[in-house]
């Protein structure tokens, strides 16, 4: 495998671990607010 071949791929991997730990907090952030949402309709 040619080096340059090898940096791109590192690149890719970097870059789908940060888009991985934006989807991450993006789910986390939709549960809170569903949970919030339903904990507020609890009490009504």
């Amino acid at each position: 495998m040619t080096l340059r071949l090898q940096r791109e791929i590192e690149r890719l991997k970097c870059r789908l671990l940060e888009v991985g730990a934006l989807v991450e907090q993006a789910i986390r952030f939709a549960v809170i607010s569903i949970d919030e949402m339903d904990a507020e309709a609890a009490h009504k």
